[in-house]
């Protein structure tokens, strides 16, 4: 793990979720790890904004008193763009899946089964 994530526990559980499951697609090599970090801290970013848009709603007053839409929307709408663009690099998006060629490691069981089972 790059020692920036270590400070950010959200983005520390992101990398410790999403990397052995990148890894099982066989699509990751070591020189990927600051790809993914940087996938794990926007990840991170866009969390923060949504819980300042669930806090603030999505319209704020300024401080003229005007009512105008929560900057922290904007925001999130781009880190989640952004993040969606870092998911395809690694395969972790159907589509992308699809276009890498991704395999996951046989004879595992099927998480997604399992949650709609």
């Amino acid at each position: 793990m790059p020692p920036r994530l270590k400070a950010d526990k959200v983005a520390k559980a992101k990398w410790s979720e999403l990397l052995p499951l990148i890894c099982s697609m066989k699509v990751m090599t070591a020189q990927d790890a600051e790809a993914l970090a940087t996938l794990c801290e926007v990840h991170s970013s866009a969390q923060m904004c949504l819980l300042e848009l669930r806090a603030s709603g999505p319209m704020i007053r300024g401080d003229n008193g005007v009512v105008k839409p929560n900057p922290a929307g904007s925001l999130y709408r781009g880190l989640i763009s952004q993040q969606m663009s870092i998911m395809a690099e690694f395969g972790l998006t159907p589509a992308a899946r699809v276009r890498l060629g991704a395999k996951t490691d046989e004879g595992e069981d099927d998480p997604l089964a399992k949650y709609l089972g």
